[in-house]
This record gives structure tokens, C-alpha cells and sequence, in this order.
């Protein structure tokens, strides 16, 4: 969660504040892994943000910078 929010506090910095925020609960989710995503846009760069994670300690981190 720590590298989570580094990164989301440091595109924020970046590009401004996000357009689109999601966090899932795991704890009250029936599924075994849940997404949180979120979304930035400026003129320059977009960036997409999403962790996946697990009951059973999965936790992945994915960024994606693109333009339009």
C-alpha cells in the first residue's frame, strides 16, 4: 500500500490532481482479488494507476503513461 500511494502522491505532484479514484475493500469483497484504479489527465500525459490484490497477499502494481 506504502508504494501505492508513493506513486499516486508523485504523478499527482506531476500531473495534477486525478481525475478518477477507485479502491476496493478486500476484506468485505466475495471475490479473491479486487482492483484499484486510479486516473490522471493533462494535455502533455495521461496515466492510468491500478493494483491488483489478493487474499492471500497478491499485490501487483501497474502504471500505464499514454497520450491521447
Amino acid at each position: 500500500m506504502d508504494k501505492f500511494e508513493e506513486i499516486k502522491n508523485f504523478l499527482s505532484e506531476k500531473i495534477g490532481d486525478p481525475i478518477y479514484a477507485n479502491y476496493e475493500d478486500l476484506e468485505k469483497s466475495k471475490e479473491k482479488t479486487v482492483r484499484d484504479d486510479v486516473k490522471w489527465r493533462s494535455e502533455n500525459l495521461n496515466a492510468y494507476l491500478f493494483r491488483f490484490r489478493g487474499k492471500e497477499g497478491f499485490d501487483q502494481i501497474r502504471l500505464v503513461l499514454y497520450r491521447d
